[in-house]
């Protein structure tokens, strides 16, 4: 990762707790106070895209890790919410 790019990194992971992934209103939002901070179109590219390609990279990594070290849970959703 370049310098540049480490930048705009660093700069910008302070804006995504404002997001919610699935809400397209609000990833708007965030494209225009981007535009409005004179980010260029490929920088901002930068920070919607590769941020999210770099969290599905962990995600996938740490999923493979669990696989390894332990069995599937059979819990069901409504027993971990305590619902019965």
């Amino acid at each position: 990762m370049s310098d540049r790019d480490r930048k705009i990194s660093n700069s910008s992971s302070h804006l995504w707790p404002v997001v919610r992934l699935g809400l397209a209103a609000e990833i708007a939002t965030l494209t225009a106070e981007l535009l409005r901070r004179e980010y260029s179109e490929e920088d901002i590219l930068k920070i919607l895209g590769r941020n999210v390609l770099r969290l599905m990279r962990d995600v996938e990594g740490v999923a493979g890790r669990l696989q390894v070290e332990r069995q599937p849970s059979e819990v069901l959703i409504e027993e971990l919410d305590g619902r019965p």
